[in-house]
This record gives C-alpha cells, structure tokens and sequence, in this order.
C-alpha cells in the first residue's frame, strides 16, 4: 500500500463513515489529500486579492476571558513585498490598542494607517479560533471529522471570532454560504479527483 499511514488512524479514515458521508456529496478521503494543491491555492488567493506588495494588520482578540466586549490583546503588521513578509512590526503602544477596542476595522485601519504608514487589510482574530484550528489541523489531525472542520468554518464566520476589511470575494462567500455547501466546495478542490 502506497498511500500514507498514520497512528492513531483518524475515524474520518473508516470506509463506511467515507461511504456514508459520500452520500451527502462532501467527499473526504484523507489518502487523496492534494498537499501541493493547498499551499498553492492559499498563495494564489493572497495573491489574487491582497496583492504581492502590501501592509497588513492582525489584531488579536481574547473573547474567552472577557465575553462581554472585544478586547484587542496584541497588533501586528505585516509588511508583505513580492509575496513574502519581509517585516513584521508588534504594536506595543497601549493607548492606541485600547482606542481599537471600540472602533469600527474601517475605522482602526485609518488611525493605524496615520502612524504607522498605509494599511491595506485588516484582519482581526480571536485567540479562540486560532487554538481552534491548531487543534483540529495540527493536534488532533487523527480525530478530524466533519465536525471539526464545520466547527471551523462556523467560527470564521462569526465576526465575534473572525472579521476581515476590506471583506474579499471569498471571505463574502464563506460568509453567504451554508457552511456544508463552503465545505463541499471547498474539499472538492483539496481532494484529488483522481481515486486510483
């Protein structure tokens, strides 16, 4: 068998689990994984409608240890130049990370933009998301399942947890798509066609 192994097998890996989930017409088969399709498509993505030169802004929130109102915990900027990042900058200004905290990402990207030189994406994240998408990709890759990966897209969705300015066709898509739709669509590019 040349198709890669790993232990614990991932319950997503059970024939009849693939079988029966096929039926709904999401096709996960982990053996046909196209790992040099995905990177590409990410960067072509980046590419398409952030550019290969550009400024962008992540804002980390903590929505766990205070639910009641977004909190920004950390900013950074990356400064991105044919592709690749080749600066990144860590906020460490209090007051101007407390005046993000009640504005608008239109609104934080013009105050940023005024110190720090032009934005052109702000991205803020919560630290809940990130944690969450290590787990299900990285941590527990052996007990992915459709679950986790709705789980994940349901969150992105969320502004509480993810929120992307200017939104990009793609994000407006995640976001007007049911999320099993958006995963149908979405592993029928990272899975081969090709069932050999």
């Amino acid at each position: 068998d040349l198709n890669w192994n790993m232990f614990p097998k991932p319950k997503i890996n059970n024939i009849l689990l693939r079988f029966l989930i096929r039926l709904f017409g999401i096709n996960i088969n982990i053996k046909k994984l196209s790992h040099w399709a995905i990177p590409d498509f990410l960067f072509d993505l980046s590419a398409t409608y952030i550019g290969l030169n550009a400024n962008l802004l992540l804002i980390l929130t903590d929505k766990i240890t205070d639910s009641s109102k977004q909190t920004s915990t950390e900013l950074f900027i990356f400064r991105v130049e044919k592709g690749s990042i080749k600066k990144l900058d860590y906020i460490n200004n209090q007051e101007l990370i407390n005046k993000t905290n009640q504005q608008s990402l239109e609104s934080i990207r013009l105050v940023i933009s005024e110190q720090y030189g032009f934005i052109s994406n702000v991205l803020m994240v919560d630290k809940y998301l990130i944690k969450t998408i290590l787990n299900a990709f990285l941590i527990d890759f052996h007990k992915i399942s459709i679950f986790s990966l709705l789980k994940v897209i349901k969150l992105l969705k969320n502004s509480r947890y993810f929120q992307l300015y200017p939104e990009i066709p793609p994000y407006t898509l995640l976001k007007k798509k049911r999320s099993i739709s958006f995963l149908k669509d979405l592993l029928s590019i990272f899975i081969d066609k090709h069932e050999f």
